[in-house]
C-alpha cells in the first residue's frame, strides 16, 4: 500500500488562506480577493470539501431526469434547440420551417398577429412532431381562441400537441399600466383555455425582464417568485387547485454572460419553484417544471455581431448546464428588423455543436459535485427565499408593482451596471475595451435620456452607452 502522503498532516480552508497570506505579506484575506458582484454577495477565490458540507442539501437536486419532450434523442441530457418564425401567407413560410427542422432545430416558436386567415395555421402536416409554442403579437386570448379552434375543426387529437403560449400578464404589466382585475381576468382565461392540455402551457411568467431590464439574479428569483405567489393567490381564490396550476406553468428565463452565475441562478430557481410548491403541499418532481431559455440582450452589442456569437455560445453553454430544457438562441445579427438567414443558421448551429460535437447530451449533469457552483447555488436560494419573504412582508408583488418599487430597484441596479461600465470597472470587450477601430461610433460619458414611465421596465442594453452617437 502506497503511504507517500502519510507524513503530512491534513490541511483545512484556513491553513491555506493564512499560507496565501503569509506568501503575498497581506494582513486581510477579505480586503485582498473578497470580490462582491452586488450587494449582499461575496465571492471567495476558492471552495473546497469543508465549505461543501453547507449544501449538502444540494445532492437531492443533482442529475434529476430531463423534462418529458418527445425528441427522438435517448441521451441522457436532453434539450429542445428552438427557433422562432413568423407565420406568412405564402410558401416561403412552410419552407422555413422545413429548413430549420432539416438544420437541427426540435421546435418552433410561432409568432402570430390574429390577423391569420381562419383554418390556415395546421394547413399541411409541418406542425407534428414539434415542440410548438405561440408566440402572440397582439391580444393573447383571441389568438389562442383562434389556435383552439382550428384544432377542434381539424379534430386533432390534443394531447399531440406539445409547447404552450409565450405571453406573461405580469411581464405586460411593465408595458401597459392595468387595473389588478384585468390581471386576474387575463390569468382566468390562459389557464381555462389550456388546463385541458396535457403537454401544452398556458400560465407563462416572463422573468426575462428583469435581466433584460437591468437587474441581478437576486432580483430576477426575487420578483420572479414574487410573481408567481400572486399567481397562486389569484388562481386559487377562483376556485383552481394548486396542483392544477404547477401543471400549467413554463417559466421563461434570460442568459447574460455572467457565466457560472447564470449556471447557479438556473438551477437555484428550480429549487425555489420546487420548494415553493411543497409550502403549497403540491407533490412533484423537480424535473416537472419545464424552464425556457432565451439568450439575452442585455449582453449584445450592435458594433460588435460577432462577439455577440461568442457571447450567444457562452449564454447558450450556461442555459443547457443550468437546466433549461428548452433553448431559443437569439441570432447575433441586432442591426436592422430581420436578421440574416445566416445569422439564423449560425444561432441554431450553436447548440447543435454543443451536442454533436462537444457531447454534452451525454451527462446529465456535469455540473454536479462542483464547489463553486454548489456554493453560489446555495447562496442565490438563501438570497432568493430572504428577498421573497421581504417582498410578501411589503405587500406582495402587486402592492410592490403598484407603489413602483420593483421599478425603481430595477433601474437602480442598471444604473449601478451602467456606471460599473463607464468608469471601466467592469470591461466588456468590444464595447468600454478593445473597441474595434472602423466600428465609426463614439463612446458616451453617459446614457442619453431613456423614454420610460415611470410603472415601465424596458429592455434594454448597456451598449446604448457607447452606441447613441455614431461619426459621420
Amino acid at each position: 500500500m502506497n503511504k507517500l502522503f502519510d507524513n503530512f498532516p491534513p490541511q483545512n480552508k484556513g491553513m491555506w488562506m493564512q499560507e496565501v497570506l503569509k506568501d503575498l505579506k497581506q494582513g486581510s484575506f477579505e480586503h485582498l480577493m473578497i470580490s462582491r458582484p452586488w450587494e449582499g454577495m461575496s465571492l471567495f477565490p476558492f471552495y473546497t470539501a469543508e465549505d461543501a458540507e453547507k449544501w449538502k442539501w444540494l445532492i437531492s437536486y443533482e442529475n434529476i431526469e430531463n423534462y418529458n419532450l418527445p425528441l427522438s434523442s435517448s441521451s441522457p441530457k436532453q434539450w429542445a434547440n428552438m427557433v422562432k418564425v413568423t407565420w406568412r401567407p405564402d410558401d416561403t413560410f412552410e419552407a422555413e420551417v422545413k429548413r430549420v427542422l432539416e438544420g437541427g432545430a426540435d421546435g418552433i416558436i410561432l409568432e402570430l398577429s390574429g390577423e391569420e386567415p381562419p383554418g390556415i395555421i395546421f394547413k399541411g402536416d409541418w406542425w407534428k412532431g414539434l415542440v410548438l409554442w405561440i408566440h402572440p403579437l397582439n391580444n393573447p386570448v383571441s389568438i389562442l381562441q383562434q389556435f383552439f379552434s382550428e384544432i377542434d375543426q381539424r379534430k386533432i387529437d390534443k394531447g399531440t400537441i406539445v409547447g404552450g403560449i409565450l405571453y406573461s400578464p405580469f411581464k405586460n404589466l411593465f408595458d401597459n399600466q392595468k387595473a389588478k382585475s384585468a390581471l386576474e381576468g387575463e390569468l382566468w382565461q390562459l389557464h381555462q383555455m389550456t388546463k385541458d392540455f396535457q403537454y401544452f402551457k398556458g400560465l407563462c411568467l416572463d422573468w426575462c425582464i428583469y435581466l433584460e431590464g437591468g437587474g441581478n439574479p437576486d432580483q430576477e428569483m426575487r420578483y420572479g417568485l414574487g410573481e408567481l405567489v400572486e399567481l397562486m393567490d389569484i388562481l386559487t381564490e377562483k376556485g383552481f387547485s394548486p396542483e392544477e396550476l404547477f401543471k400549467n406553468l413554463i417559466i421563461k428565463v434570460a442568459v447574460s454572460g455572467d457565466f457560472y452565475m447564470e449556471i447557479a441562478k438556473l438551477k437555484s430557481m428550480r429549487v425555489l419553484v420546487h420548494q415553493l410548491a411543497g409550502l403549497y403541499e403540491v407533490k412533484v418532481n423537480p424535473n416537472e417544471f419545464p424552464f425556457f431559455g432565451f439568450t439575452s440582450n442585455w449582453s449584445k452589442s450592435k458594433v460588435e455581431p460577432y462577439t455577440n456569437m461568442i457571447k450567444n455560445t457562452t449564454e447558450s453553454l450556461a442555459a443547457l448546464l443550468g437546466g433549461c430544457n428548452l433553448i431559443w438562441v437569439r441570432p447575433h445579427e441586432i442591426e436592422g428588423a430581420e436578421p440574416s438567414n445566416f445569422s439564423k443558421r449560425i444561432a441554431r448551429n450553436i447548440l447543435n455543436i454543443l451536442k454533436e460535437e462537444c457531447y454534452l447530451d451525454k451527462v446529465l449533469d456535469p455540473t454536479a459535485g462542483s464547489y463553486y457552483l454548489g456554493f453560489l447555488t446555495n447562496k442565490l436560494r438563501q438570497l432568493g427565499e430572504e428577498g421573497l419573504r421581504q417582498l410578501e412582508k411589503e405587500g406582495g408583488w402587486w402592492g410592490n408593482y403598484m407603489d413602483l418599487r420593483i421599478q425603481k430597484d430595477i433601474k437602480t441596479s442598471r444604473m449601478e451596471k451602467w456606471d460599473a461600465l463607464i468608469s471601466g470597472d467592469q470591461v466588456r470587450v468590444g464595447e468600454n475595451k478593445y473597441r474595434a477601430k472602423e466600428s465609426g461610433y463614439l463612446l458616451a460619458k453617459k446614457p442619453n435620456k431613456i423614454q420610460e414611465e415611470p410603472f415601465q421596465i424596458k429592455p434594454l442594453s448597456p451598449v446604448l452607452l457607447f452606441e447613441m452617437t455614431k461619426t459621420s
